[in-house]
């Protein structure tokens, strides 16, 4: 299954301190040689392996020069198409990953495309990544401003639905005590008990760990 969709990136463009980043960029001279050798070179690449090369080029021409290496993606792009313009990471040292691919804002105005194969994909996720000394602050300000996005790929790959027990744990921990203590059960007849049948609750183990956790909540038996 496959799915594309440009967001209208409205007040989800690139942060500051991307922007300023890239003005830093585009200043250094250095980057601007960088630029046109290696659009030269990639000019006679053609195979997977040496893109990946052209990119391990990338990286280390940034880490010498103390930049984060989310930019990697974004410099590619703009080496590897004219015509793409100015690319940025969503912000400077922190990365949004759909999958295999990091979100980039060329990559939202165009729409970012997911190919999701039959079966289970352990990379089925969204991850936000950092490569710089960021603050706390900044990667929950991070996650707040891009949670529209966040929220609409969630929705696209079809998450499973978070889990959410309502049952209260502190009643079924007087339950599974009342049971040991006042009616002698040991823990593998209480999982086998209808009571603990109703409520779905079939492993001793994890009857062992609720009342274990909650034995504070009882008085001592009386001698």
């Amino acid at each position: 299954m496959a799915f594309n969709q440009a967001i209208d990136l409205g007040d989800y463009f690139v942060t500051p301190a991307s922007f300023n980043r890239m003005i830093a960029l585009l200043s250094d001279e250095s980057f601007s040689d960088f630029i046109i050798k290696t659009r030269n070179d990639l000019e006679n690449i053609k195979s997977f392996s040496q893109m990946s090369n052209t990119k391990k080029e990338i990286a280390n021409f940034l880490y010498n020069r103390n930049y984060p290496l989310n930019w990697v993606e974004p410099i590619f792009n703009m080496i590897r198409s004219k015509d793409c313009g100015l690319d940025f990471p969503l912000d400077d040292g922190i990365s949004l990953r759909i999958m295999d691919e990091i979100v980039t804002t060329n990559g939202l105005k165009t729409g970012l495309f997911l190919i999701r194969k039959d079966g289970v994909d352990r990379n089925l996720k969204i991850s936000i990544e950092i490569d710089s000394d960021v603050s706390i602050n900044r990667i929950v300000a991070f996650v707040k401003h891009f949670a529209p996005i966040i929220k609409l790929y969630m929705k696209k790959l079809n998450f499973p639905k978070s889990y959410n027990d309502k049952r209260p744990k502190a009643g079924l921990a007087y339950l599974i005590n009342d049971m040991r203590v006042n009616k002698g059960m040991t823990y593998a007849e209480i999982a086998n008990s209808s009571e603990m049948n109703e409520l779905k609750i079939y492993d001793e183990s994890s009857i062992r760990v609720i009342h274990a956790r909650y034995l504070d909540l009882f008085p001592p038996p009386k001698k």
